[in-house]
């Protein structure tokens, strides 16, 4: 019996390293490494790799819970006997679930799952969503062709990938100078994360700026977020002094800057209050459509930041808004 111990013992023993490589990698690259260092991925790192895809299971009635939806994934569909490895998994609203996978398994995840599931869930392939940039300050002179051209070629240490790798979505002029162009532009994460650390761009023989362009909702009669006016429950408030009103509504004068206030920010700024963080950073004294000075909005284009594309933002650490 103390011999079996002892054999029992000395396997843990040698078999210590090959657990490690089980549950972290080790630096390979140099032999006298023993360095072991956690690979664990979140589900951003996993989720905005180039060759990933996701699915979208999502079951008709909007009560299941998301363990039904499992396992009927599990039981119907089968992604481990059927070569499908799924990387990540990502719980929804109205018991739904995304699926990460390689984009080949992907696709056939989606067709394994619409042959099963299609009678009581909605199935579909999420598109991959890229940041966005906004560039204001471009020559008259220049047309879309010559900008992006002068765009890619002044700032190749900012844009290092290849010309196809960016697209330009949109392309004018300013609503109060014509003579002044904009562009929008669609960038990789690797871009976008070098055009934080930057004041603008050269195009040109003119420096522009840069913002983050994401389109998010603000209801025009409460003013909250990520919902339009049509659809709003919430009582009315006015976006220029935050009083219970809309903006039509409102009698103060408007040129009086000393009587703007924000409705979300006095919000946002009530809630760190309350949860012991600093407030005091969190300036009220603002009309809610001033998205510069906006700690509610900037903290909303934070989170799409994290959620959408794994990047993590603090106060103050991403461009600015236009």
């Amino acid at each position: 019996m103390a011999c079996l111990k002892q054999e029992v013992e000395t396997l843990k023993l040698s078999n210590i390293d090959l657990v490690k490589l089980m549950s972290n990698s080790v630096d390979i690259s140099n032999p006298r490494s023993s360095t072991v260092t956690n690979t664990k991925l979140s589900y951003a790192d996993m989720s905005r790799t180039k060759d990933n895809a996701k699915v979208i299971i999502k079951p008709k009635n909007s009560k299941q819970s998301v363990n039904k939806t499992k396992g009927d994934i599990i039981n119907s569909v089968d992604p481990v006997n059927a070569d499908v490895k799924v990387k990540s998994v990502k719980s929804i609203s109205s018991g739904g679930v995304i699926l990460t996978c390689c984009t080949k398994e992907a696709e056939k995840l989606k067709s394994l799952a619409c042959d099963k599931l299609s009678d009581n869930y909605e199935i579909r392939k999420l598109t991959n969503i890229k940041p966005q940039i906004r560039i204001v300050g471009i020559p008259a002179y220049m047309d879309q062709t010559a900008a992006i051209h002068s765009l890619l070629r002044q700032n190749d240490t900012i844009f290092k990938g290849n010309a196809s790798d960016y697209k330009c979505l949109k392309f004018w002029g300013t609503k109060y100078n014509k003579d002044i162009l904009q562009c929008i532009i669609e960038v990789d994460l690797d871009t976008y994360r070098e055009l934080k650390s930057i004041d603008g761009l050269l195009i040109g023989l003119n420096f522009c700026s840069v913002y983050d362009d994401v389109n998010v909702r603000r209801c025009f009669k409460c003013n909250a977020f990520n919902h339009v006016k049509k659809y709003c429950k919430n009582k009315a408030t006015c976006s220029f002094c935050a009083g219970p009103h809309e903006i039509q509504d409102c009698t103060l004068d408007k040129s009086n800057k000393d009587l703007k206030k924000c409705i979300n920010c006095c919000k946002l700024k009530e809630k760190e209050t309350s949860s012991d963080n600093n407030s005091n950073i969190i300036n009220c004294s603002h009309a809610t459509w001033e998205y510069n000075v906006c700690s509610a909005f900037q903290g909303v284009i934070s989170k799409i930041n994290k959620e959408v594309f794994g990047i993590d933002c603090v106060k103050g650490d991403f461009l600015g808004q236009h």
